[in-house]
């Protein structure tokens, strides 16, 4: 029997890592070390920084750092970034319990706000549910 390799579909949403904009902001590392992390090659970099929606969100990672207090919650969405791909790894992996499992999935949702009901204008939270009774 194989094991069943299993791709996470968000690496393949944009053609850059949506990391790689905010570690250029917060100048985590010279453009060249992360190139390297990223596996660029120097042609690659030459037209992805050309790019005119990676200028655009090279832009707004910059605006957000000059933000008071915004380069640590920055590098926290970082480090969210990569534990997401470990929370896929291990929701996908039958070794670990179901339950945990469940919990990093139910975490997942949330965090993508998947799982939150709607708010209410005025109650702060939705009517889900409601019973008229007519006598």
């Amino acid at each position: 029997m194989t094991a069943l390799t299993l791709i996470d579909p968000s690496e393949k949403l944009t053609p850059y890592p949506p990391t790689l904009p905010l570690e250029i902001a917060l100048r985590t590392a010279p453009i060249k070390d992360l190139c390297i992390e990223y596996g660029l090659t120097r042609e690659e970099w030459d037209d992805l920084r050309l790019d005119p929606v990676f200028q655009a969100d090279l832009k707004r990672a910059v605006d957000l750092v000059r933000e008071e207090g915004m380069s640590v919650r920055l590098k926290a969405q970082l480090q969210s970034e990569e534990l997401l791909k470990t929370n896929w790894q291990m929701i996908h992996d039958p070794t670990i319990p179901p339950s945990v499992r469940a919990d990093l999935s139910k975490f997942t949702f949330r965090v993508a706000g998947l799982s939150e009901p709607p708010k209410d204008a005025n109650t702060g939270t939705a009517n889900m549910f409601s019973i008229q009774i007519n006598l």
